[in-house]
């Protein structure tokens, strides 16, 4: 039976080699409460690829079913920002998707202690939230954004990986319930795991500002259950930074993460338009490399 990959990275004696399935384990890329991450290598093709899975396997074939359909479904969006997926399956009762790696490398692995400039962090949050929106008017939510599920190109743009990786593992009576559009407590769901989503964003934003260290947790979710109004631990931006932060960008961030969730941004497309908003500002203003990223990403939009 093969076993789901565990947390420890595989072993230093050169002969070992460990596999998921077909695909070769290379690398782990990251891991959360509900998701993990792995470089793999696809022995048919001689591909690198991402192999994304849930940390819990689905309890039961209803659950195994609901997952499926959730991935499916996220699996035929495509958009520029959204990383597509390679290959949907299941091996020995664990779910999995694959995206290719190709010229890409995580925001976890690219991202400097100091944070990034300004502008660039902007960017990058830009092209993650555009992804997220058309996901969620598509009714596909996250559902466990993390910096090892966002790619980074060599040119600078972003990929959202994992979609619906981390979808809740729900009875057979709610997925069938779930499976009604108009049904009030499904909409409702929809909406909340999109507003999840956002302040998931709004904390990324912050450790490419202040560098991952700012965080008391890599896990991004976990820093989002300490904060109110379920935790005791605010989340607003430092004052001193590897780089210099304005005012007008620094009160977006802040508000991606404000202590009251009824401040907060609601949905992905509030959020993109503040920031695209700051970003033409900076342009008008200062020209130059800002500019450059504006256009940037006029053009892939």
């Amino acid at each position: 039976m093969v076993r789901p990959p565990t947390d420890s990275p595989p072993a230093a004696t050169p002969s070992v080699v460990r596999h998921f399935g077909r695909l070769q384990l290379l690398q782990l890329l990251g891991k959360s409460a509900r998701t993990m991450a792995w470089r793999v290598r696809d022995p048919h093709t001689g591909d690198a690829l991402m192999l994304v899975l849930p940390r819990v396997q689905p309890a039961g074939a209803d659950a195994l079913d609901y997952w499926q359909q959730c991935a499916r479904r996220a699996a035929r969006l495509s958009h520029p920002q959204l990383a597509d997926v390679v290959e949907l399956g299941v091996q020995d009762g664990w779910p999995f998707v694959t995206h290719r790696l190709a010229d890409t490398a995580t925001l976890a692995e690219r991202l400097p202690q100091a944070g990034l400039p300004s502008p660039e962090a902007a960017a990058l949050a830009i092209d993650c939230l555009r992804g997220l929106a058309f996901a969620h008017e598509a009714g596909v939510s996250h559902d466990d954004l993390q910096p090892f599920l966002l790619l980074v190109n060599d040119h600078g743009a972003l990929q959202v990986a994992g979609l619906a990786v981390a979808s809740e593992q729900i009875t057979a009576g709610d997925a069938h319930r779930n499976a009604g559009a108009v049904d009030p407590v499904a909409l409702r769901a929809r909406r909340e795991a999109a507003e999840r989503d956002v302040l998931a964003c709004g904390i990324v934003l912050h450790t490419l500002l202040a560098g991952p260290d700012v965080m008391s947790s890599a896990d991004v979710q976990r820093v989002a259950a300490r904060m109110p109004p379920e935790g005791k631990e605010p989340l607003r931006l430092p004052w001193t930074t590897g780089h210099p932060v304005g005012e007008a960008l620094r009160a977006i961030v802040n508000r991606s993460t404000d202590r009251q969730p009824q401040r907060r941004y609601r949905n992905a497309r509030t959020l993109l338009r503040a920031l695209e908003g700051w970003l033409q500002a900076e342009s008008e203003e200062g020209g130059g490399p800002v500019a450059l990223l504006l256009n940037r990403l006029r053009s892939s939009g």
